[in-house]
């Protein structure tokens, strides 16, 4: 039941780790800064393997 608990909680460590490095990659986007954009999306996918979903968004937006 701990471990369970434990799981969890590094589970929702991880997903909001990559939701704020996604936000903060978001000011790239406007300024149409590729390299810093990749950078923090890709430290992001070391927390959660779907940031490299958020590269297209780059694309589409700027």
């Amino acid at each position: 039941m701990v471990c369970n608990n434990i799981c969890e909680y590094f589970s929702c460590t991880t997903k909001y780790s990559y939701c704020t490095f996604c936000s903060l990659s978001w000011k790239y986007i406007e300024e149409k800064r590729l390299k810093p954009f990749l950078g923090i999306i890709l430290l992001a996918s070391t927390f959660h393997i779907t940031a490299l979903v958020t590269i297209p968004i780059y694309f589409f937006m700027a």
